[in-house]
């Protein structure tokens, strides 16, 4: 089959990609501290297409090596090499 994502003006298409399954791992009080992975691909990626509520305390996520912190929002995809040092935090809410 064929996967398409459209990033402004060019769009990108894949095919025969074997596709993972949705989850939402991230979506819920997930957190990690400093880590890396081990992977059989160098590249991991997440889209995250919606942000519910949509508040902008915490559940970022850290790249350590280059000291960046992205803040999550609607429609943000994020790329890292595993193997590098990165982790999540935690929401700022009252459970």
């Amino acid at each position: 089959g064929k996967y398409s994502v459209e990033i402004g003006s060019n769009m990108f298409e894949f095919y025969n990609a074997e596709l993972a399954p949705p989850a939402g791992i991230a979506g819920k009080n997930y957190s990690w501290a400093i880590h890396h992975e081990a992977h059989p691909h160098r590249y991991s990626v997440s889209w995250t297409i919606s942000r519910s509520p949509d508040t902008p305390d915490r559940c970022h996520f850290f790249l350590a090596r280059y000291g960046f912190c992205i803040h999550q929002a609607p429609n943000t995809l994020i790329v890292w090499i595993p193997s590098e040092a990165h982790r999540t935090s935690l929401p700022d809410a009252c459970p």
